[in-house]
């Protein structure tokens, strides 16, 4: 573009374009680029979703705390779960033979 506005032949207005030109540059080059993508504001990695979810979660949690008769409810949830993470984690190590490892060693 610069090497347009030289090659026109009013000066006066050739001046006038390239200041234009570079006060248009200095402003654009200015600005954050990443306000032009959308909802910049926000990962989209799963791990930075899972942790956001997770702390939505916990306030949700922290809300409800005053519900009568909800801890003895989240207290039964959590025992469910711990019962669940159990199981699998015996699965697992029976699948990896730490079962045995662990008896042939005492």
């Amino acid at each position: 573009m610069s090497k347009q506005i030289t090659g026109l032949d009013n000066d006066e207005q050739s001046l006038e374009l390239k200041y234009r030109l570079l006060s248009n540059f200095l402003q654009v080059s200015s600005e954050n680029p990443g306000k032009l993508i959308s909802n910049y504001e926000s990962s989209d990695h799963p791990v930075m979703e899972a942790l956001e979810q997770s702390y939505k979660f916990q306030v949700a949690i922290d809300k409800l705390e005053g519900v009568p008769g909800l801890g003895k409810v989240a207290a039964l949830l959590e025992s469910r779960a711990k019962k669940k993470m159990n199981k699998k984690n015996d699965v697992i190590e029976k699948a990896m033979g730490f079962d045995d490892q662990i008896s042939g060693e005492s």
